[in-house]
């Protein structure tokens, strides 16, 4: 059982998924949460990591998720 935080690169910048293998099935769930760094709306340095750090807030909720199951 493993989650894993994942980038996806896209046209404005990346966004984030996690990664689930659980019970030798793989899953994929997009956290709709999205780091824009070109472009005139980009974000700035402090928003960039707050926003990567609640993608791993919700990578590491899913685990326990996971786990608790």
């Amino acid at each position: 059982m493993s989650v894993q935080l994942r980038s996806k690169k896209i046209k404005d910048g990346k966004s984030f998924y996690l990664d689930i293998y659980h019970d030798g099935k793989r899953s994929y769930k997009f956290l709709k949460i999205k780091v824009i760094t070109k472009g005139p709306k980009k974000d700035n340095p402090v928003q960039r990591k707050e926003k990567i750090r609640i993608a791993e807030e919700r990578a590491a909720q899913e685990q326990i998720r996971l786990i608790s199951r």
